[in-house]
């Protein structure tokens, strides 16, 4: 009793002595006993949860067993696992294979997010005029534990054209001024923001368009009556830069429709009606205004509404 026995076919053997050894003679007896391998026990505590990028090591896979032999684990040591909860196993092969067994084991490792962040700018579409400035906030967003200063830059800007930041490195929100010379390039452009910090980077566009003007319609309706009305329409060029040709539209809301106009040629299409000007009348300096322009109209007799909209040349005017 108490002898731990090897794997395989174990023979015991008893040997009776009896208490009449006079009328007794001592006998043997034996049997087979079949010891089957063990199985090791594998210890292997759930390990702490890992940001994402840190790779494998032992402090995650150190699992042990009751006696000696080797572990192999999958995925393996350096190993950058996925986000989200990701089962680790082992395999280990006992040193005594005669009397062991191999055994496997698992433990589920959770895989969080990495600190990181996020831009957005409002607005992110936006439009400057030469010798004049815009501004759009640029937030950043942490997630996962973010805590870092970010620092941004702006690029893809046109000729002519400077982005600056207030407050920049930030860890919220910074105002973007777009200033415009008086010779920037005029166009659309997409312009990408950066945000960099340490090794993350983040980015969001802002689509900038650059005009070369800026302006304001005047509309007057001067006198009215049954079925009529005249209108007088001054041009004010309020940009840094003169125009010298012109082309002005709107859109009535009550089908009013010119019947005659001077000092310009017009079109009208429904209620879309296009003016451009004579040839005398095409130039209008910067800081100037063009006043001559203006026409009769027929009304429905009920409701003569202002056009709300104006564009020259396709800038809106304000």
């Amino acid at each position: 009793a108490g002898t731990v026995l090897g794997a395989g076919q174990k023979t015991l053997t008893v040997t009776f002595a009896p208490t009449d050894s006079t009328d007794y003679a001592p006998a043997t007896a034996s049997v087979t006993l079949t010891v089957n391998k063990a199985t090791p026990t594998i210890t292997w505590p759930t390990p702490k949860a890992i940001t994402y990028g840190t790779p494998l090591s032992a402090t995650q896979l150190d699992a042990a067993s009751s006696v000696a032999g080797t572990f192999t684990y999958s995925p393996a040591a350096g190993t950058v696992l996925a986000v989200g909860a990701q089962t680790l196993k082992v395999t280990f092969a006992p040193k005594d294979s005669a009397d062991y067994t191999t055994a496997a084991g698992s433990v589920t490792l959770t895989v969080n997010p990495a600190p990181s962040f996020t831009l957005a700018a409002s607005p992110a579409s936006m439009t400057v005029t030469q010798g004049a400035s815009g501004k759009s906030t640029i937030a950043v967003t942490a997630l996962n534990g973010f805590t870092g200063k970010v620092t941004l830059a702006a690029s893809g800007l046109p000729s002519g054209v400077t982005a600056s930041f207030a407050t920049n490195p930030t860890t919220g929100t910074s105002v973007l001024t777009f200033a415009a010379s008086n010779t920037a390039v005029t166009g659309v452009y997409k312009v990408t923001i950066t945000g960099t910090s340490g090794s993350l980077t983040a980015t969001t566009t802002i689509a900038l368009t650059v005009n070369g003007f800026a302006c304001h319609v005047g509309y007057m309706i001067e006198s009215q009556w049954k079925g009529g009305f005249e209108a007088a329409v001054t041009i004010k060029n309020t940009g840094v830069k003169a125009i010298s040709n012109w082309t002005l539209t709107w859109t009535f809301a009550n089908g009013q429709k010119i019947t005659s106009i001077w000092d310009g040629t017009e079109t009208q299409s429904g209620a879309n009606v296009t003016v451009t000007n004579m040839s005398f009348d095409g130039s209008i300096p910067a800081g100037g205004s063009f006043t001559g322009l203006g026409f009769n109209a027929s009304w429905n007799n009920s409701t003569n509404a202002v056009p709300t909209s104006f564009a020259v040349n396709g800038t809106t005017c304000k």
